[in-house]
């Protein structure tokens, strides 16, 4: 349910987990289309969720829905040394 926000990132997060074969199923890449046209994903300032919600993007072909969480996700400061290395993977 695209109105429960408070499980946004742990979807997101599950999706990017995917093995980079898998594919998600057409209801499952419904709700992240949905999930990325909320404001408040659009807006956010987390550059973990926003680099996953564009690596599954990409992962799915979309590339163009991929490309501003990345850009945004590549210009916000990733706190820990575990969020560093997570997005130095996503854009090695």
């Amino acid at each position: 349910d695209v109105t429960q926000k408070d499980v946004w990132a742990d979807f997101v997060a599950a999706a990017a987990a995917l093995p980079e074969r898998a594919k998600l199923s057409s209801e499952q890449a419904k709700l992240l289309g949905r999930v990325a046209e909320q404001l408040a994903a659009r807006e956010s300032t987390d550059p973990l969720f926003l680099a996953r919600l564009g690596t599954v993007f990409a992962r799915e072909g979309r590339a163009a829905d991929a490309k501003p969480f990345l850009d945004r996700a590549a210009g916000l400061p990733a706190g820990t040394p575990a969020q560093r290395r997570e997005l130095a993977a996503v854009f090695y």
